[in-house]
């Protein structure tokens, strides 16, 4: 059956049928028309109707820098909407210069714009920093004694040596889930400063929480160097590097790549989070014969809860220590074990989303939407199903990425070799402003009243997500490109300055009933469509606006991480929608999370699925309960009493200054 025809007896969900029947081009198509049919929104959006008529014309070349600029400029010049201006009013200096410039001039290039450019820290964090440093309910007077002092309200240095101290403060994080107004919000630049703060804490009955939003001092060098500790590492040829929790994956992937000596085997995207920030909640990367960041952790670091330094290098420690979530203390360095560098190959593509992931054997083809549908024959299914199993259980890394009502998914599967001849640091400079500026677009699309007005007016929810994941899509990288490993694990820039909410679980890959050496895929395939097909289902509202996600990695020997026994591997799945989408994101993810906390082994036995830890997963419930009781009560009643057990046994190994009986005993009240 082909993109244009359709069973008459199909079943058509409840949302949308135009998003049920129609290819991503006929959605846009959609937007065109209605367009053309009103003056008024017409010309509250001038240029919109021009740059879709384009971008669907076969005959014009429109490539992904021009859709990006002509789309900026419709909003540029919307008569009844600043939001551009307003977004744009945000950026430093430098960056409002060539964002402006690449909006403006026909010739300016990503390239030329992005000479010199730089841009690690995230909009909203910035936006944090300016409130503080601008004496946002912050008294001008000397701060608490031993402690510190307050911050003058003006001021232009963020990192002196003293410990800088402001007082009630809101702090929020990125995704806006969580907010808190502490009594004290404290800057420690060096680990004396830390044991300052706990001490005081301690002396009067205060608790401290750590937030990573704050980098090394400027200027200054990461502390980051080859370790000389006494153990060796594990695997043959590795190294150990010494790095404090404050480095960022920026500063690491530089050091990484100047030294073209090591790197780390494994890393998150973003190249914007501490390295703290990602070990703390044992996040990860992909690849089959990979674990967590954590399981990469030879020694630990940390201030205890009387201010004291300790140091966890004992195997067993560790795998506790590892991925903490901070309830061990305040960490400051940590010890992981590197690999030698090595050189990835990318060459991300567009595949049709029928063959990228095929549909698990029992779907029928009219249960796939006819825009999604493509006429194989069965040497052609049977190659597809060969092509996913190879990049799952064959390629260094792999991820796939569906946009909502794609009929393409972006697959991102490579392997690396220890050959160096023709490699380059990428992205370079042009690349990076590039995705600066589609993170830009994204956040004024989300943010412009005139686009919700007309998307609601006219009911077209689906050809508003369809835009955006459009624009989304084009800031993917296509080329093809030998680089160093971690440039590849960070392969995306700026995508910290989109907020958005997501829910991620891990899934055990369990054994085959034909083959139990082998993984089922078919429940990884299942998981995969069920959650497009309840995209489709509620494209009239379009809660999830941003991609579906998945990747294949290993297990983890780290007690309280998700993986964690999966010894055929995970996989790692993830729904993403805007912020705009909050008021329809938990209840359309708890009907995903419904389906994916449903599925089972060959014998009917349901999966140990669990959430990512930084990811949401408070605000949902399973199996009629909230989800945080069935995890505690159940998938991971083990692993909290060894958790507590081994933190327990730390404390007992440092002495009795270390605290942790006690710590332990509030802890389970």
């Amino acid at each position: 059956m082909t993109d244009s025809s359709a069973n008459s007896e199909t079943t058509i969900p409840v949302g949308s049928q135009s998003a049920w029947f129609l290819t991503t081009d006929q959605i846009l198509q959609r937007l065109s028309d209605a367009l053309a049919e009103n003056r008024e929104v017409r010309a509250s959006l001038p240029g919109l109707k021009d740059l879709l008529d384009d971008y669907l014309d076969d005959e014009v070349d429109l490539r992904r820098v021009e859709f990006h600029r002509r789309l900026l400029r419709v909003f540029r010049d919307a008569p009844r909407d600043a939001t551009y201006g307003s977004l744009l009013a945000k950026l430093e200096g430098s960056e409002r210069e060539r964002v402006a410039r690449f909006v403006d001039d026909d010739a300016a290039t990503p390239d030329e714009c992005g000479v010199g450019f730089e841009h690690t820290m995230s909009l909203g964090v910035r936006e944090h920093l300016r409130d503080m440093l601008r004496g946002k309910r912050v008294p001008a007077a000397p701060g608490p004694r031993g402690l510190g002092r307050v911050r003058a309200p003006v001021t232009t240095e963020l990192y002196p040596d003293e410990v800088l101290v402001y007082k009630d403060t809101e702090f929020h994080n990125w995704g806006l889930t969580e907010q808190y107004t502490p009594v004290y919000t404290c800057i420690p630049s060096t680990v004396a400063g830390v044991q300052r703060i706990v001490r005081y804490a301690k002396s009067r009955s205060m608790g401290v929480r750590c937030a990573g939003f704050l980098l090394s001092r400027k200027g200054h060098p990461p502390s980051l160097s080859l370790s000389r500790s006494f153990r060796e590492p594990r695997k043959k040829g590795n190294t150990l590097v010494r790095v404090g929790v404050a480095v960022t994956n920026e500063r690491l992937r530089r050091w990484c790549v100047a030294s073209n000596r090591y790197t780390l085997p494994v890393n998150t995207i973003m190249v914007e989070m501490t390295m703290g920030g990602i070990n703390a909640p044992i996040c990860h990367g992909s690849g089959i014969g990979q674990q967590t960041l954590s399981d990469l952790v030879r020694k630990v670091e940390y201030v205890d809860a009387n201010g004291e330094l300790r140091v966890v290098d004992e195997p067993e420690h560790l795998r506790v220590a590892s991925g903490c979530f901070g309830l061990m203390g305040v960490i400051t360095h940590l010890t992981l074990e590197f690999a030698p560098m090595t050189y990835a190959i990318l060459e991300a593509k567009h595949v049709p989303t029928i063959r990228a992931i095929p549909p698990p054997p029992g779907m029928s083809l009219e249960d796939i939407p006819p825009a999604l549908r493509l006429e194989l024959t069965a040497e052609e299914r049977k190659h597809d199903q060969e092509a996913f199993e190879r990049h799952a259980t064959r390629d260094y890394y792999n991820e796939w990425f569906w946009f909502p009502f794609s009929d393409t998914i972006w697959v991102n599967c490579w392997d690396h070799t220890t050959d160096e001849d023709g490699v380059e640091d990428y992205p370079n400079e042009g690349a990076i402003f590039f995705s600066f500026v589609t993170q830009f677009a994204l956040n004024v699309l989300q943010s412009a009243p005139i686009l919700r007005d007309f998307i609601d007016k006219l009911g077209l929810n689906e050809a508003a997500t369809t835009l955006i994941g459009r624009a989304a899509k084009f800031a993917l990288p296509e080329k093809r490109v030998k680089t160093y490993l971690n440039d590849a694990l960070h392969f995306q820039r700026g995508i910290q300055n989109v907020r958005v909410l997501n829910l991620e679980v891990s899934i055990p890959l369990v054994p085959a009933k034909a083959d139990p050496t082998k993984p089922d895929w078919a429940i990884v395939q299942k998981a995969w469509w069920d959650a497009i097909l309840k995209c489709y289902e509620h494209s009239d509202t379009c809660p999830q606006r941003m991609p579906l996600e998945m990747r294949i990695m290993g297990s983890s020997d780290v007690v309280m991480a998700p993986q964690r026994g999966n010894h055929l591997g995970t996989c790692a799945i993830e729904i993403l929608t805007l912020y705009s989408a909050k008021e329809d994101w938990v209840w359309y993810a708890q009907e995903v999370l419904d389906g994916w906390m449903a599925l089972t082994d060959s014998e009917g036995r349901k999966l140990r699925t669990r959430p990512h830890w930084a990811k949401q997963w408070k605000e949902f419930r399973v199996d009629g309960k909230p989800w945080a009781e069935t995890l505690r009560a159940d998938v991971y009643k083990d692993e909290i009493a060894e958790f507590k057990r081994t933190l327990t046994n730390i404390g007992r190994f440092h002495g009795p200054l270390g605290g942790y009986e006690e710590l332990i005993r509030l802890q389970t009240v």
